[in-house]
Protein backbone atom coordinates (compact mmCIF):
# COMPACT_ATOMS: atom_id res chain seq x y z
CA UNK A 1 0.00 0.00 0.00
CA UNK A 2 1.36 3.29 -0.92
CA UNK A 3 1.89 6.32 1.26
CA UNK A 4 -0.73 8.95 1.75
CA UNK A 5 0.08 12.12 0.03
CA UNK A 6 -0.65 15.29 1.72
CA UNK A 7 -0.77 18.86 0.35
CA UNK A 8 2.00 21.26 0.53
CA UNK A 9 2.48 23.79 2.77
CA UNK A 10 4.58 26.73 4.05
CA UNK A 11 5.23 27.24 7.55
CA UNK A 12 4.42 31.01 8.73
CA UNK A 13 5.64 31.77 12.13
CA UNK A 14 5.12 35.27 14.04
CA UNK A 15 7.76 36.77 16.70
CA UNK A 16 9.51 39.46 17.83
CA UNK A 17 12.58 37.66 18.07
CA UNK A 18 13.40 37.20 21.54
CA UNK A 19 12.12 33.44 22.40
CA UNK A 20 15.37 32.62 22.32
CA UNK A 21 16.04 28.74 22.83
CA UNK A 22 12.56 28.56 22.53
CA UNK A 23 12.20 29.57 19.10
CA UNK A 24 14.98 27.39 18.05
CA UNK A 25 13.14 24.28 19.44
CA UNK A 26 9.92 25.87 17.28
CA UNK A 27 12.22 25.94 13.84
CA UNK A 28 13.16 22.36 14.57
CA UNK A 29 10.04 20.81 15.79
CA UNK A 30 9.11 22.07 11.71
CA UNK A 31 12.28 21.17 10.27
CA UNK A 32 11.68 17.49 11.78
CA UNK A 33 8.42 16.97 10.15
CA UNK A 34 7.14 13.67 8.58
CA UNK A 35 5.40 15.76 6.25
CA UNK A 36 8.04 18.37 5.09
CA UNK A 37 7.02 22.14 4.82
CA UNK A 38 8.35 23.79 1.31
CA UNK A 39 8.99 26.79 3.08
CA UNK A 40 9.87 28.23 6.67
CA UNK A 41 8.78 31.89 6.61
CA UNK A 42 9.44 33.83 9.71
CA UNK A 43 7.45 36.96 9.83
CA UNK A 44 9.02 39.75 12.37
CA UNK A 45 7.94 43.40 12.73
CA UNK A 46 10.74 46.50 10.66
CA UNK A 47 13.55 47.33 13.68
CA UNK A 48 13.73 44.23 15.42
CA UNK A 49 16.79 42.43 15.45
CA UNK A 50 16.66 38.88 13.57
CA UNK A 51 17.01 35.93 15.93
CA UNK A 52 20.99 34.43 16.44
CA UNK A 53 18.86 31.20 16.54
CA UNK A 54 19.15 30.07 13.61
CA UNK A 55 18.68 26.45 11.43
CA UNK A 56 20.24 27.57 8.00
CA UNK A 57 17.08 27.13 5.86
CA UNK A 58 14.07 29.59 7.60
CA UNK A 59 13.60 32.84 5.74
CA UNK A 60 12.29 36.08 7.51
CA UNK A 61 9.93 38.76 5.75
CA UNK A 62 9.55 42.04 7.44
CA UNK A 63 6.26 43.36 8.02
CA UNK A 64 4.08 45.60 10.51
CA UNK A 65 4.18 44.95 14.19
CA UNK A 66 1.07 43.32 16.41
CA UNK A 67 -0.26 39.87 16.87
CA UNK A 68 -2.93 40.74 14.68
CA UNK A 69 -1.04 42.54 12.10
CA UNK A 70 1.75 39.43 11.41
CA UNK A 71 -0.52 36.89 11.25
CA UNK A 72 -3.11 38.83 8.69
CA UNK A 73 -1.05 39.98 6.11
CA UNK A 74 -1.45 38.96 2.32
CA UNK A 75 1.23 36.21 2.43
CA UNK A 76 2.23 37.28 -1.37
CA UNK A 77 5.34 34.61 -0.75
CA UNK A 78 3.60 31.64 -0.01
CA UNK A 79 2.46 29.57 -2.68
CA UNK A 80 1.39 26.71 -1.38
CA UNK A 81 -2.07 25.70 -0.66
CA UNK A 82 -1.77 25.35 2.88
CA UNK A 83 -0.40 27.43 5.69
CA UNK A 84 0.52 26.27 9.39
CA UNK A 85 0.53 29.24 11.65
CA UNK A 86 2.79 29.29 14.44
CA UNK A 87 4.02 31.17 17.47
CA UNK A 88 7.30 30.96 18.38
CA UNK A 89 7.69 29.12 21.44
CA UNK A 90 6.22 25.93 20.57
CA UNK A 91 7.61 22.27 20.54
CA UNK A 92 5.87 19.48 18.80
CA UNK A 93 6.48 15.83 17.95
CA UNK A 94 7.93 14.99 13.92
CA UNK A 95 3.73 13.69 12.88
CA UNK A 96 2.20 17.08 13.92
CA UNK A 97 1.12 18.24 10.46
CA UNK A 98 0.70 14.70 8.63
CA UNK A 99 -2.14 14.40 11.88
CA UNK A 100 -3.48 17.31 11.38
CA UNK A 101 -4.00 16.69 7.49
CA UNK A 102 -5.25 13.47 8.61
CA UNK A 103 -7.75 15.20 10.91
CA UNK A 104 -8.88 17.88 8.28
CA UNK A 105 -9.87 14.86 5.78
CA UNK A 106 -11.49 13.19 8.70
CA UNK A 107 -13.84 16.11 9.05
CA UNK A 108 -13.92 17.78 5.91
CA UNK A 109 -12.27 20.28 7.36
CA UNK A 110 -10.44 23.56 6.12
CA UNK A 111 -8.65 24.77 9.87
CA UNK A 112 -7.15 22.17 11.90
CA UNK A 113 -5.00 22.99 15.51
CA UNK A 114 -3.93 21.05 18.33
CA UNK A 115 -5.44 21.10 22.02
CA UNK A 116 -2.61 23.23 23.59
CA UNK A 117 -4.15 23.96 26.96
CA UNK A 118 -6.13 20.67 27.58
CA UNK A 119 -8.84 22.24 29.89
CA UNK A 120 -10.19 18.46 30.05
CA UNK A 121 -7.01 16.90 31.73
CA UNK A 122 -7.47 19.75 34.66
CA UNK A 123 -8.34 19.04 37.95
CA UNK A 124 -11.38 19.71 39.39
CA UNK A 125 -10.06 22.37 41.31
CA UNK A 126 -8.56 24.00 38.32
CA UNK A 127 -12.20 23.48 36.26
CA UNK A 128 -13.96 25.11 39.45
CA UNK A 129 -11.54 27.69 39.05
CA UNK A 130 -11.80 28.76 35.41
CA UNK A 131 -15.07 28.06 35.58
CA UNK A 132 -15.79 31.23 38.47
CA UNK A 133 -12.78 33.21 37.55
CA UNK A 134 -13.05 32.98 33.38
CA UNK A 135 -17.02 31.71 32.71
CA UNK A 136 -14.83 28.96 30.84
CA UNK A 137 -17.15 25.84 31.12
CA UNK A 138 -17.23 21.98 30.68
CA UNK A 139 -19.86 20.82 28.28
CA UNK A 140 -20.94 17.51 27.06
CA UNK A 141 -21.58 18.00 23.40
CA UNK A 142 -19.80 15.10 21.71
CA UNK A 143 -20.13 16.99 18.77
CA UNK A 144 -17.48 20.04 19.44
CA UNK A 145 -14.18 20.09 21.46
CA UNK A 146 -14.69 23.91 21.88
CA UNK A 147 -17.77 25.72 21.70
CA UNK A 148 -18.38 29.85 21.67
CA UNK A 149 -21.47 30.47 23.50
CA UNK A 150 -23.62 33.69 23.12
CA UNK A 151 -22.12 35.45 26.15
CA UNK A 152 -18.63 35.12 24.14
CA UNK A 153 -17.37 32.64 26.42
CA UNK A 154 -15.97 29.00 25.43
CA UNK A 155 -16.58 25.76 26.58
CA UNK A 156 -14.77 22.95 26.46
CA UNK A 157 -15.44 19.01 25.74
CA UNK A 158 -15.49 17.58 29.25
CA UNK A 159 -14.51 14.18 28.10
CA UNK A 160 -13.58 13.85 24.29
CA UNK A 161 -14.05 10.22 23.14
CA UNK A 162 -12.61 10.81 19.52
CA UNK A 163 -8.78 11.73 18.58
CA UNK A 164 -10.23 14.74 17.31
CA UNK A 165 -13.42 16.51 16.92
CA UNK A 166 -14.94 19.66 14.76
CA UNK A 167 -14.60 22.72 16.88
CA UNK A 168 -15.93 26.48 17.38
CA UNK A 169 -12.84 27.52 18.82
CA UNK A 170 -9.26 26.70 18.41
CA UNK A 171 -5.36 27.85 19.87
CA UNK A 172 -4.29 31.07 17.37
CA UNK A 173 -0.74 29.32 18.41
CA UNK A 174 -0.81 26.49 16.18
CA UNK A 175 -3.04 26.02 13.03
CA UNK A 176 -3.02 24.63 9.81
CA UNK A 177 -5.74 26.42 7.44
CA UNK A 178 -6.03 26.17 3.68
CA UNK A 179 -5.52 29.27 1.61
CA UNK A 180 -8.60 29.83 0.94
CA UNK A 181 -10.02 29.45 4.08
CA UNK A 182 -7.56 32.37 5.43
CA UNK A 183 -8.48 34.55 1.88
CA UNK A 184 -11.92 34.08 2.55
CA UNK A 185 -11.92 35.41 6.14
CA UNK A 186 -10.39 38.62 5.62
CA UNK A 187 -8.73 38.37 9.31
CA UNK A 188 -7.07 41.73 8.76
CA UNK A 189 -10.39 43.14 9.51
CA UNK A 190 -9.49 41.97 13.09
CA UNK A 191 -6.66 44.69 13.41
CA UNK A 192 -8.50 46.75 15.84
CA UNK A 193 -7.43 44.10 18.75
CA UNK A 194 -3.86 44.99 17.85
CA UNK A 195 -4.57 48.84 19.55
CA UNK A 196 -5.43 46.87 22.60
CA UNK A 197 -2.87 46.60 25.22
CA UNK A 198 -2.42 43.08 24.23
CA UNK A 199 -4.70 41.02 21.72
CA UNK A 200 -6.84 38.46 23.94
CA UNK A 201 -9.05 36.62 21.80
CA UNK A 202 -7.00 37.02 18.97
CA UNK A 203 -7.55 32.93 17.84
CA UNK A 204 -11.03 33.17 18.83
CA UNK A 205 -11.73 35.81 16.73
CA UNK A 206 -10.01 33.77 14.02
CA UNK A 207 -11.33 30.17 13.97
CA UNK A 208 -14.37 31.09 15.33
CA UNK A 209 -15.18 33.65 12.09
CA UNK A 210 -13.98 30.38 9.98
CA UNK A 211 -16.20 28.20 11.78
CA UNK A 212 -19.17 30.83 10.54
CA UNK A 213 -18.09 30.87 6.96
CA UNK A 214 -18.14 27.17 6.97
CA UNK A 215 -14.81 26.34 6.98
CA UNK A 216 -15.54 23.46 9.76
CA UNK A 217 -12.38 23.95 12.20
CA UNK A 218 -11.34 20.88 14.17
CA UNK A 219 -9.05 19.98 16.80
CA UNK A 220 -6.39 17.53 17.76
CA UNK A 221 -5.92 15.77 20.65
CA UNK A 222 -2.92 14.52 22.09
CA UNK A 223 -0.71 15.79 19.91
CA UNK A 224 1.90 16.43 21.97
CA UNK A 225 2.64 19.74 21.14
CA UNK A 226 4.10 21.95 24.36
CA UNK A 227 3.65 25.49 24.58
CA UNK A 228 7.03 26.95 25.76
CA UNK A 229 5.53 30.38 26.71
CA UNK A 230 8.62 33.00 26.19
CA UNK A 231 5.71 35.41 27.65
CA UNK A 232 5.29 39.27 27.89
CA UNK A 233 4.58 41.24 30.33
CA UNK A 234 1.42 41.21 30.83
CA UNK A 235 1.04 39.28 34.29
CA UNK A 236 2.70 42.35 36.27
CA UNK A 237 -0.16 44.28 37.20
CA UNK A 238 -2.85 42.47 37.88
CA UNK A 239 -5.62 45.36 38.31
CA UNK A 240 -4.54 46.74 35.26
CA UNK A 241 -5.51 43.41 33.36
CA UNK A 242 -8.11 43.09 35.06
CA UNK A 243 -9.51 45.89 33.23
CA UNK A 244 -7.99 45.58 29.60
CA UNK A 245 -9.88 41.44 30.10
CA UNK A 246 -13.11 42.70 30.78
CA UNK A 247 -12.48 45.72 27.70
CA UNK A 248 -11.28 43.51 25.40
CA UNK A 249 -14.00 40.44 26.33
CA UNK A 250 -16.78 42.94 25.60
CA UNK A 251 -15.50 43.90 22.67
CA UNK A 252 -15.10 40.41 21.60
CA UNK A 253 -18.80 39.92 22.20
CA UNK A 254 -20.22 42.34 20.43
CA UNK A 255 -18.26 41.92 17.56
CA UNK A 256 -18.36 38.65 17.32
CA UNK A 257 -21.69 37.26 18.98
CA UNK A 258 -24.17 40.20 19.08
CA UNK A 259 -23.20 42.14 15.45
CA UNK A 260 -22.89 38.45 13.80
CA UNK A 261 -26.47 37.06 15.02
CA UNK A 262 -28.41 36.10 12.09
CA UNK A 263 -31.66 37.93 13.49
CA UNK A 264 -33.18 40.44 16.00
CA UNK A 265 -33.89 37.57 18.42
CA UNK A 266 -30.67 36.26 18.16
CA UNK A 267 -29.27 39.84 18.99
CA UNK A 268 -31.58 40.04 22.29
CA UNK A 269 -30.31 36.48 23.11
CA UNK A 270 -26.91 37.51 22.91
CA UNK A 271 -27.82 40.66 25.06
CA UNK A 272 -29.33 38.30 27.67
CA UNK A 273 -26.59 36.25 28.16
CA UNK A 274 -24.16 38.70 28.15
CA UNK A 275 -25.64 40.53 31.06
CA UNK A 276 -26.07 37.25 32.69
CA UNK A 277 -22.10 37.08 32.59
CA UNK A 278 -21.50 40.22 33.46
CA UNK A 279 -23.92 39.75 36.62
CA UNK A 280 -22.28 36.50 37.39
CA UNK A 281 -18.56 38.02 36.87
CA UNK A 282 -20.55 41.33 39.68
CA UNK A 283 -21.64 38.38 42.35
CA UNK A 284 -17.93 36.90 42.33
CA UNK A 285 -15.97 39.82 42.86
CA UNK A 286 -18.25 40.93 45.63
CA UNK A 287 -16.64 38.54 48.23
CA UNK A 288 -13.12 38.92 46.50
CA UNK A 289 -13.47 42.61 46.98
CA UNK A 290 -14.10 41.90 50.78
CA UNK A 291 -11.89 39.89 51.57
CA UNK A 292 -8.66 42.19 49.48
CA UNK A 293 -10.35 45.43 51.11
CA UNK A 294 -10.08 46.69 47.55
CA UNK A 295 -13.12 47.51 45.06
CA UNK A 296 -10.76 47.42 41.98
CA UNK A 297 -12.48 44.14 40.76
CA UNK A 298 -15.96 45.65 40.88
CA UNK A 299 -15.31 49.07 39.43
CA UNK A 300 -12.80 47.17 36.39
CA UNK A 301 -15.98 45.16 35.01
CA UNK A 302 -18.28 48.52 35.68
CA UNK A 303 -15.06 50.65 33.99
CA UNK A 304 -14.43 48.06 31.30
CA UNK A 305 -17.81 47.82 29.73
CA UNK A 306 -18.87 51.30 29.59
CA UNK A 307 -15.19 51.74 28.05
CA UNK A 308 -15.65 49.31 25.51
CA UNK A 309 -19.00 50.81 24.27
CA UNK A 310 -17.31 54.01 24.10
CA UNK A 311 -14.99 52.67 22.05
CA UNK A 312 -17.39 50.68 19.77
CA UNK A 313 -19.20 54.23 19.15
CA UNK A 314 -15.51 55.37 18.36
CA UNK A 315 -14.90 56.24 14.13
CA UNK A 316 -11.70 53.40 14.63
CA UNK A 317 -13.84 50.82 15.56
CA UNK A 318 -17.04 52.05 13.63
CA UNK A 319 -15.41 52.18 10.33
CA UNK A 320 -14.37 48.23 10.66
CA UNK A 321 -16.03 46.21 8.09
CA UNK A 322 -18.73 43.98 10.03
CA UNK A 323 -17.29 40.35 11.41
CA UNK A 324 -19.12 38.61 8.45
CA UNK A 325 -19.00 41.31 5.81
CA UNK A 326 -17.71 39.10 3.35
CA UNK A 327 -18.80 35.83 1.36
CA UNK A 328 -16.60 32.99 1.25
CA UNK A 329 -14.53 32.00 -1.60
CA UNK A 330 -15.33 28.20 -2.39
CA UNK A 331 -13.59 28.43 -6.08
Amino acid sequence: MSAPQYPCYSVAIRTLGTAGEKYLRTLQACAAQTVQPRRILVYIPHGYALPAQTIGCEEYVRCEKGMIAQRSLPFDEIDTDFILFLDDDLDFPADLAERLFDAMERHGSQLASPAIYENEKGSLKQKIKWAVLMQTLPHRDSRFAYKIRRSGHYSYNNRPTAASLPSQSCAGACMMISRRAYDAIHFADERWLDHMPYALGDDQLFAYKAYRYGFNPCVVYDSGIVHLDAGSGTRRDPARNHYVSEFVRTLLWYRSIYTAAPSAAGRLAAVAAFAASKAFDIAMAIPYSLVKRSLFPIKNIVRGGYDALSFIAGRKFGDTPPYMAHKPRYD
